[in-house]
């Protein structure tokens, strides 16, 4: 096969493992009673720590701004996070799970965990490190791409 087609079929597999990844992650997310949106909301919260602010968490999750804060009323309704003012931009909210949030995203953690094990169980040590060193060319070549 040649370097183009073996560069073509890549990029098909990386696609369709993405979006098969992430409807197997909104599987867990159901099985635990969330919807893919507040999962990964819940989620991304966490993986971000120190407080995100609104604007950080819409790039992170991929939405635009008038999204999440939906998303975001919903969950502070239920009792899963918390949003305050951000003393840096008054126009900005600072997003925090409350005790119960932070259970549920152990919850889903702990789901997505055995998922990536079950899913990289027959991949070795090596071949990861040289997956994650493929995608992370990949990611430094869409900055530049970006940037253009």
């Amino acid at each position: 096969m040649s370097r183009i087609e073996q560069e073509k079929q890549f990029a098909m597999r990386v696609a369709t493992a993405s979006r098969k990844w992430r409807q197997m992650g909104d599987q867990a997310l159901k099985r635990l009673g969330l919807s893919s949106a507040s999962g990964w909301c819940l989620v991304y919260i966490d993986r971000l720590g120190d407080n995100p602010n609104q604007v950080e968490l819409a790039r992170t999750v991929g939405v635009r701004e008038p999204t999440i804060v939906r998303m975001l009323a919903g969950l502070e309704k239920s009792g899963l996070i918390t949003r305050s003012p951000d003393p840096e931009d008054a126009r900005a909210k600072i997003i925090a799970l409350t005790p119960q949030g932070t259970d549920i995203v152990k919850q889903v953690e702990n789901s997505l965990r055995m998922l990536r094990h079950d899913l990289l169980a027959n991949v070795s040590d090596a071949d990861l490190a040289a997956a994650l060193h493929v995608l992370d060319e990949i990611l430094t070549a869409r900055a530049e791409w970006k940037d253009a």
